[in-house]
């Protein structure tokens, strides 16, 4: 569905732009976004989700050399919070591997 949405398909260019640019306001920032380089002119565009033992992030990466659409889903985790670091851990070693660095 993110890489339909990036793409455009089946939506005008104002509502792929409405969607993305909503999705880039995210108030929760740790888990996609949260280990990336900064000053790399990264943007996410994601869109979060928890309950009790619960963490989501799923979104678009845009990089200076890469785009890619990411999803990081748990459920019945005993620490969430420990579940959302790794989640960060591994983001930053997807974009790591796919942006060459």
């Amino acid at each position: 569905l993110l890489t339909l949405i990036d793409a455009g398909d089946g939506l005008s260019d104002s509502s792929r732009g409405a969607i993305i640019e909503t999705l880039k306001h995210q108030n929760f920032t740790t888990i996609l976004q949260g280990r990336l380089p900064s000053g790399d002119e990264i943007e996410v565009a994601h869109k979060t989700g928890s309950l009790s033992g619960v963490k989501n992030d799923v979104g678009l990466v845009y990089g200076p050399t890469v785009t890619y659409a990411i999803a990081f889903m748990s459920r019945g985790q005993d620490d969430p919070d420990e579940v959302a670091d790794r989640m960060s851990r591994v983001s930053r070693w997807v974009y790591d591997a796919l942006s060459g660095q």
